[in-house]
């Protein structure tokens, strides 16, 4: 959404101005924005807490790498590992390619405060 924008305030500043215009749809993506780094948070949360209740339970062992997640027999030293891909490197790209202009930007097509709770508040009128 950020390269978009930038795109349109660069390119049609037309449309990019009827686009920051639309509360409604800025609305939109500030919600889903929020569900999206909710969601992100409850992954590592969670992963934590599997790789700590697996290695405590002492029948496997497990432990991350940047891409891999890796669970071996705790009872027998010479057992392979299994790996299982993680998204960790990928999610570090993406955001190595999210500038501080990109952030200014949807900071700017945000609306601030808003959440699912005051959603209908706000609206409540249109």
């Amino acid at each position: 959404m950020a390269w978009y924008l930038k795109y349109a305030k660069n390119n049609y500043p037309l449309v990019y101005q009827s686009l920051t215009s639309e509360k409604k749809l800025r609305a939109v993506f500030t919600l889903i924005d929020n569900g999206y780094a909710a969601i992100v948070q409850e992954y590592f949360d969670n992963r934590i807490k599997i790789v700590d209740n697996i290695n405590k339970a002492g029948s496997k062992k497990v432990h991350l790498s940047d891409k891999y997640l890796f669970i071996s027999s705790n009872k027998n030293q010479n057992a392979r590992s299994i790996g299982i891909g993680i998204p960790d490197a990928e999610i570090d790209y993406l955001k190595s390619l999210f500038t501080k202009k990109d952030d200014e930007i949807l900071r700017f097509f945000r609306i601030e405060d808003l959440t699912e709770q005051n959603f209908h508040q706000i609206f409540k009128d249109k």
